[in-house]
């Protein structure tokens, strides 16, 4: 009786992880907004000013003296 190669089970090994990276690529916009306000000042200097007039006055004092009696006509 020839021998024949018997067949045998097979023998499994533990499984084999590799692992493969994908990327994606996201693009995410960040808005930093900035307000810029244009504030206006007014300044008032107020000179006050104190003109001084001056006037002259002049009294005039009229006296009449009877230095004898008018002629009678």
């Amino acid at each position: 009786m020839p021998m024949w190669p018997r067949p045998m089970r097979p023998i499994v090994h533990p499984t084999r992880y590799c692992t493969q990276h994908h990327y994606q690529h996201h693009v995410v916009p960040h808005m930093h907004p900035t307000h810029i306000q244009h504030q206006y000042h007014n300044i008032y200097h107020h000179k006050h000013y104190y003109p001084v007039t001056q006037s002259c006055c002049s009294d005039a004092v009229h006296q009449h003296e009877q230095c004898g009696r008018p002629p009678c006509c």
